[in-house]
């Protein structure tokens, strides 16, 4: 039942609930797809067993219309991010430390999911506790490219957004804090959204929000479906009625008038990055169907320095990494078992004292500053949402950009660090393939709290393009 692939989330929910399909029917078209070729991909790990997912389809396709309960996930199959725990299925952040690891509760948003009628169908392969951009681990391995399996998927969420666009799930839940919803949805064609910080709990609620450099959200080839995914793991007690009214929109996205829509392109940040050839041209495509929507876009002078921003965002990434590491595991006695970018990590985290910690939340609020009055011009600025095309699944990280050297493992991903250091809701739009068939993505971004107003941007564009349907030929 290949027709289901096309059908959206909300779609095939509201067709399960009316008993005019089969939560059976949808859950078999998935797994065989991913019997067929997952094995290829390798985007979906620990997968729960057949028969145990088709026994909770079953029970649902048994009920009456009395016992259905209105869920919006109801009879969807899911695989959740490996770096959220979830029950009584295995979670081993991509690390062989937690290779063993069966939660006996879920996170926040596996519970949002499961309890919203969502079939758990096993977890999507991630990079050790989410580190890099480009998903791989000593436990799974890689996970490849549906567009070319010679070519990595991007990260951290970079098993759920291949198995988006392979038609293993039809949408997921993935977390960024250096890109990774809109790296990889980038390199597999789809929508990824980066919610403002807060929208979404995660384990650290007891931080400022402000504080905060990384965020659950939605990834699916859909506007629509990200605001449906959006909804029901959204919802915050920090944000109050902010939050709710956020959350209550998100499940009905609709497109809008784009006449009155300012967007800066940010030319004299990026002239300041290396960008492979080919990727600033799709960009700018993308922007011209975007332009052809209504909107005015223009290049804009912004006066961000890369070096400031790279100078905030590496500290606090680094402190922030060695705190959240530090409350799983004890880091001197499982040192030999981490991969060397994070004892990196963990090693610059050990040398940066209080004044350096005091000069990069400097740096922050003059950047916040900066952008507080481009943000008087502009409804939305656009950047490219990575420097490269896909690159070989065998290489670690790209190591060079157009003969520009890169001194880090993450630097090739330095254009996204300005919308996660401000904690800025964005969404990386599909701009189609290079002539090698490899695709790429733009990202739009906004104000705190403009999270509706972007997805319905980008409704727009999806109602105006073909770009974000060219899906990948496994065969």
């Amino acid at each position: 039942m290949s027709e289901i692939f096309n059908l959206n989330v909300c779609e095939i929910s509201s067709l399960i609930q009316n008993k005019e399909l089969k939560a059976e029917d949808v859950l078999s078209s998935y797994l065989e797809n991913i019997k067929k070729h997952n094995g290829d991909i390798n985007a979906i790990v620990s997968q729960v067993p057949s028969d145990q997912l088709l026994e909770q389809a079953n029970k649902i396709d048994s009920m009456d219309f009395k016992e259905i309960k209105r869920k919006p996930l109801l009879g969807i199959p899911i695989a959740i991010k490996d770096l959220e725990d979830t029950k009584g299925i295995r979670t081993t952040y991509g690390s062989k430390i937690f290779e063993q690891n069966i939660p006996k509760q879920d996170g926040k948003i596996a519970e949002r999911i499961r309890s919203s009628g969502a079939i758990l169908i096993g977890k999507t392969n991630t990079p050790e506790f989410g580190v890099g951009s480009h998903t791989f681990n000593s436990i799974f391995g890689s996970t490849r490219n549906p567009y070319d399996k010679k070519l990595s998927a991007g990260g951290s969420s970079g098993g759920a957004a291949s198995a988006i666009a392979a038609n293993f799930i039809p949408l997921a839940d993935g977390s960024d804090m250096m890109g990774s919803l809109r790296n990889p949805a980038a390199f597999n064609n789809i929508y990824g959204f980066r919610p403002t910080v807060g929208l979404v709990p995660n384990e650290q609620e007891d931080l400022n929000v402000s504080d905060r450099l990384s965020t659950a959200g939605p990834m699916a080839k859909t506007p629509k479906d990200l605001g449906y995914l959006l909804h029901v793991i959204s919802g915050s007690n920090w944000l109050g009625k902010i939050s709710s009214d956020i959350k209550e929109k998100a499940k009905a996205i609709k497109s809008i008038s784009c006449k009155e829509i300012r967007i800066g392109w940010i030319e004299d940040l990026i002239n300041q990055y290396p960008f492979e050839d080919g990727i600033l041209d799709l960009c700018k495509d993308c922007l011209n169907t975007v332009s052809f929507c209504g909107a005015k876009v223009s290049s804009v002078k912004s006066k961000l320095s890369s070096a400031e921003l790279w100078e905030s965002w590496t500290t606090l990434r680094s402190m922030s990494l060695k705190d959240g590491l530090s409350s799983k595991f004890n880091m001197r006695e499982n040192k030999l078992l981490l991969k060397k970018e994070i004892i990196w990590e963990i090693q610059k985290a050990n040398q940066i004292d209080d004044l350096q910690i005091q000069e990069a939340k400097h740096l922050q609020i003059k950047i916040k500053n900066t952008l507080d009055e481009l943000f008087l011009n502009y409804d939305y600025l656009a950047l490219p949402s990575a420097a490269v095309f896909p690159f070989d699944v065998n290489f670690k990280y790209p190591q060079e950009i157009n003969g520009r050297a890169l001194d880090t493992y993450h630097r090739w991903m330095e254009v996204v660090i300005l919308v996660s250091l401000l904690g800025l809701p964005c969404i990386s739009l599909p701009c189609g393939l290079n002539e090698y068939g490899v695709p790429t993505g733009l990202q739009i971004f906004g104000k705190p709290y403009s999270d509706i107003e972007i997805l319905s941007l980008a409704e727009t564009y999806s109602n105006t393009t073909n770009t974000d349907k060219i899906r990948p030929n496994l065969n």
